[in-house]
């Protein structure tokens, strides 16, 4: 069945009177140009195991199912799953997981043993950020992701400090890998059309992290610098953590780092440092 055009789409959700939820973020691709790039992309092998976050009505998991020698793909709508037991009737290699992803630990899924090496996506926008952090968190068997999110969430996976888009999110997902755009994709491919455009993000793991500071003590500086963005770092993680300014300044003085500076404008290498100053003068649970 191809599933990747607007017609046959169109046809599906009339024969099962399914009607979309605009707060889940339902937007199905439609374009099989895109669909055949991201792919390409994804450099699928025959014995990958895939982690697929929003089956929709099966249009990315089967043309995986081809590819590759499992999928597991996560929905989080019970009344598509009667779609997909239509759509995917002949994938004997993929698993549905009804389910909320942000509710499940990733680290638990498999299929036959099997747990995912790498996530290909097409990520509603109301969860893509927290849902990639936690896969990469949770998962560390996933070397890679092909995910393809609304501008928006792309821009922040991209920014470079400075950036009004460079926040607390875009720190924590450097630590655990290098970003790549591999191409945008027009509002038209979908159906419905959303408002804005995507783009789809290739995200690469470090073999291993780029800093050597314990990652649970450098995302709760991280956290803290950007909980009040506009404010001078001093006085965002003193407001924060509840730690002296003073104290605050001289690791900064010791970091190398302006008293003035703000979140926005610090590297993931520069708060890891600044974060191993505080943990050394005790002052970083």
């Amino acid at each position: 069945m191809k599933l990747v055009t607007r017609s046959q789409t169109s046809e599906i959700l009339r024969k099962f009177g399914f009607r979309l939820s605009r707060d889940l973020g339902q937007n199905f691709l439609v374009d099989d140009n895109i669909l055949q790039k991201i792919l390409s992309a994804s450099d699928l092998g025959p014995n990958d195991t895939i982690l697929e976050i929003g089956a929709g009505i099966g249009t990315l998991t089967e043309a995986l199912a081809k590819k590759v020698a499992k999928v597991i793909s996560v929905e989080i709508d019970h009344k598509l799953i009667p779609i997909l037991s239509q759509t995917l009737s002949g994938c004997e290699n993929v698993k549905i997981i009804n389910a909320d992803v942000l509710d499940l630990d990733v680290s638990q899924l498999a299929f036959d043993g099997a747990s995912a090496t790498k996530m290909v996506s097409n990520l509603p926008y109301s969860v893509a950020a927290p849902v990639i952090l936690k896969c990469f968190i949770e998962q560390e068997n996933i070397s890679e992701m092909v995910v393809m999110v609304q501008r928006e969430i792309a821009e922040r996976i991209l920014a470079d400090p400075g950036n009004k888009n460079y926040g607390a999110f875009t720190v924590k997902l450097r630590y655990f890998c290098r970003a790549e755009k591999l191409m945008t994709v027009s509002r038209h491919s979908f159906l419905p059309e959303p408002n804005i455009n995507s783009m789809v993000i290739k995200l690469t793991r470090w073999e291993k992290p780029p800093v050597g500071i314990d990652r649970h003590r450098l995302f709760e500086l991280v956290g803290a610098g950007f909980g009040q963005r506009r404010k001078m770092l001093v006085n965002s993680v003193s407001g924060v953590l509840k730690i002296d300014k003073a104290l605050i300044e001289a690791a900064q003085e010791a970091a190398g780092l302006s008293k003035k500076i703000r979140a926005e404008n610090l590297t993931l290498t520069e708060f890891a440092r600044l974060a191993e100053k505080l943990q050394n003068l005790g002052h970083l649970s």
